[in-house]
């Protein structure tokens, strides 16, 4: 018997084994690439601990880097803060100013302060006054002796010319010594004149005063000014400051002591507007 013989054999053949090899060629590619993966990550594993963490943060950073010019919404969210606290910081400003401007309304009666009033400049002293007293008790002094002469004249001891000048001069000694006819023999004024002088000069004071001080107390509402002026929290003010916070002031002022210890209080309160009167316009 004759064996068949396939024309197409000999290639067919061939064509098989091509195939079988390319199929074990391209299975051992996979091989290959998974044996490089695992000497690659073999490799990774091998590094120090140190190096993976520092290679790790240059990641890190090189994606913030990246990343941070691609994210507006960190500048906006700074942005939206900062105008917030502005207009917080505007507002804040604005309510101080009407607080100040209020204050600046409130004492401004302190700049119509009428210095020659309350100075006090010709308020008799006392050593005026002693020296009136003097003068007055010699008058009446003489004018009893001279009565006393009279007395004995009408008793028949004197002569009738001596009684009757003793009781003139006794008459006109009195009226010197006891009204303002001295003035008429000498330049010193008599206590009548000068107490009078005295009493008319505190009541334009304490009139004065009145209409500063008003029905709010004026040198309470000054003392809060003290932030401009220290002075005005200096202990010599703190009974007049509550005096004129309970509306007895004026019962207290009596002498040119107190008066013009009101007055220094006032000048004192006159620097404080000043400097607040320049803060308010320079705002």
């Amino acid at each position: 018997m004759v064996a068949e013989v396939n024309p197409m054999g000999g290639n067919q053949s061939a064509l098989e084994r091509s195939a079988s090899n390319g199929v074990s060629q391209d299975g051992g590619s996979p091989a290959r690439r998974k044996t490089i993966d695992r000497r690659q990550s073999a490799d990774t594993g091998s590094l120090p601990e140190s190096e993976r963490r520092r290679s790790q943060d240059r990641r890190g950073s090189q994606d913030s880097e990246l990343g941070s010019p691609a994210d507006p919404g960190s500048n906006s969210g700074h942005g939206e803060r900062g105008d917030v606290a502005n207009q917080l910081q505007a507002e804040q400003d604005a309510h101080e100013l009407v607080k100040l401007r209020r204050l600046l309304a409130t004492c401004e009666k302190v700049m119509m302060v009428n210095y020659d009033l309350l100075a006090l400049d010709d308020y008799p002293s006392n050593l005026q006054i002693d020296a009136a007293v003097k003068m007055r008790d010699a008058y009446v002094s003489v004018a009893g002796l001279v009565a006393g002469i009279f007395v004995v004249g009408l008793a028949g001891l004197l002569p009738a010319y001596v009684t009757g000048a003793s009781f003139g001069l006794s008459l006109l000694f009195f009226a010197l010594g006891l009204t303002d006819l001295q003035s008429l023999l000498h330049n010193a004024p008599s206590v009548s004149q000068l107490l009078r002088v005295r009493r008319q000069l505190e009541f334009n004071a304490l009139s004065h005063i009145k209409y500063l001080e008003g029905s709010g107390g004026l040198a309470w509402r000054c003392s809060a000014m003290s932030a401009f002026n220290g002075n005005l929290h200096n202990n010599l003010f703190t009974k007049l400051v509550d005096y004129s916070k309970n509306g007895t002031l004026l019962r207290v002022l009596r002498n040119k002591k107190h008066i013009r210890l009101y007055l220094l209080f006032m000048l004192e309160a006159q620097k404080a507007y000043k400097s607040l009167q320049s803060k308010v316009l320079s705002s």
